[in-house]
């Protein structure tokens, strides 16, 4: 992120003075990947999804994330297991 602020003592159109102040901004980037379907005897199926999150900026970032499953209405989920959730990247 660029910023950059000029004085103009005289009104006159020439600036006098500039000057600029540069930071990084993060960049927050997020991948989801089905990672196994496997079926139980009792009629089930265990499925494993990976949420990669990460941070390809200069700066730290923060971040909400939300995951909704969108399966048929016929589908019960009964169980969901979150293996790690870090708070910041």
């Amino acid at each position: 992120m660029r910023n950059r602020a000029e004085l103009d003592r005289g009104a006159d159109g020439s600036y006098e003075l500039m000057d600029d102040a540069c930071g990084d901004l993060p960049n927050v980037t997020m991948r989801k990947d089905l990672v196994n379907v496997t079926s139980a005897a009792n009629g089930t199926y265990n499925v494993s999804y990976q949420i990669v999150v990460g941070n390809t900026g200069g700066a730290i970032g923060t971040y909400s994330l939300k995951d909704t499953p969108l399966f048929d209405s016929d589908v019960v989920i009964l169980v969901v297991r979150i293996v790690a959730r870090p708070t910041e990247i």
